[in-house]
């Protein structure tokens, strides 16, 4: 119930209408929205007395207010998501609904895919920005966190030749990556003789960056023309590669398998750590040296038995 007082002259006259109570002083005029009986549209806004009011509030006259008072002060219940009245009436008219309604949906969309809407019942619509993991922004035409650059690393793990084939280093790529919570999928820069790392790997147009931002290439034309920006000497957990290691590969620095095609070259296909010298054995990479990353030996270094440990170069897709 809502309660009114207006500033009259006089004894004190109370009026209770729809829930309303108005109280007025007798003697003098108050603002009412008075509304014809037989022409409910014309409604107005008349100077009545406090002699008058009571047969004005028989006739049908309801709103104890000027007809362009504001309907969400007198109809509102101070929930900033409900809707109080029909605004195709009015509630000079009684258009106040006996009881609120939730606001349609929609009703706070601000037609930005890259904000979460929502109601707040004391502020009333909310838009707040969605947020995306670190090198990632919002695409305003989808509405999906998408990365502005792709990150890749070394890993902190070593593996023989025996990675379970292609799928099993991206499956290792990817658990490790998902351990330091690094956001996106990935797969690792591998090739086999007839599946090359260009043809398993997004060709990214944003840059290729550490988990730590700095930057190794500014896309994949960049990433392939046989010289990096920056050594890939940092690995899934943030640390830094010091000494010279080496990473299964099979690829030339271009994305191409490597141009001996036999499959000892690849560990058979990267299913075995058998370590004869003279047939198991792969074309790695190596990493984490100055001496090389601005070389195409970032990618194709030395040949490695099978069974000796060395890692992988791991790419966000």
């Amino acid at each position: 119930m809502k309660t009114r007082i207006k500033p009259m002259c006089g004894f004190l006259i109370m009026v209770t209408v729809l829930g309303f109570v108005t109280i007025a002083h007798a003697g003098d005029k108050m603002e009412i929205c008075h509304v014809p009986p037989d022409d409910p549209d014309n409604y107005h806004t008349i100077n009545v007395s406090d002699k008058a009011l009571a047969g004005h509030v028989r006739h049908g006259d309801k709103f104890m207010e000027p007809c362009d008072a504001d309907c969400d002060t007198i109809c509102g219940d101070e929930n900033m998501c409900t809707q109080d009245y029909d605004p195709t009436v009015g509630c000079a008219i009684g258009g106040c609904y006996p009881e609120p309604i939730p606001l349609p949906p929609g009703s706070c969309d601000d037609g930005n895919l890259c904000t979460v809407d929502s109601c707040d019942a004391l502020e009333g619509c909310k838009n707040v920005d969605v947020i995306c993991d670190v090198n990632a922004s919002c695409n305003p035409d989808t509405g999906e966190c998408e990365s502005s650059s792709k990150i890749i690393f070394i890993t902190s793990e070593t593996y023989t030749g025996n990675l379970g084939g292609l799928a099993g280093a991206d499956v290792e790529c990817n658990s490790l990556a998902e351990a330091a919570e690094l956001s996106g999928t990935y797969k690792a820069w591998l090739s086999t003789p007839t599946v090359s790392a260009a043809d398993r790997l997004t060709h990214s147009e944003v840059p290729y960056v550490l988990p730590d931002g700095t930057r190794v290439a500014d896309d994949w034309i960049d990433f392939t023309d046989g010289a990096l920006a920056h050594a890939i000497d940092m690995t899934d957990t943030g640390a830094t590669i010091s000494l010279p290691t080496l990473a299964w590969t099979n690829t030339m620095s271009d994305g191409s398998p490597n141009g001996r095609q036999g499959m000892s070259e690849t560990c058979f296909e990267w299913t075995t750590d058998e370590g004869k010298v003279t047939q198991d054995y792969t074309i790695t990479g190596f990493a984490g040296a100055p001496a090389y990353w601005r070389e195409p030996e970032w990618s194709a270094l030395v040949y490695r038995p099978c069974d000796s440990l060395n890692r992988l170069y791991c790419i966000q897709q």
